[in-house]
């Protein structure tokens, strides 16, 4: 995720095989997420969840809270 062409993050997503527990081919799996600390505290974590919920929804996948 960038913020006037600077990278402030990113999520890395598994999906199937690559996953560490459950692999199956509906599910998701949130392996890390990082946030800059300069951008820490403004919502950029809780955005990057928030379109990986969106993802897992349209793919139909379970979702873990």
């Amino acid at each position: 995720m960038y913020v006037f062409e600077e990278i402030n993050g990113y999520l890395k997503l598994n999906e199937a095989l690559a996953q560490t527990d459950i692999h199956d081919k509906v599910s998701v799996e949130i392996e890390r997420i990082y946030v800059r600390r300069k951008f820490q505290g403004q919502g950029f974590g809780m955005y990057l969840m928030e379109n990986v919920i969106q993802i897992a929804l349209q793919r139909k996948s379970v979702i873990f809270g």
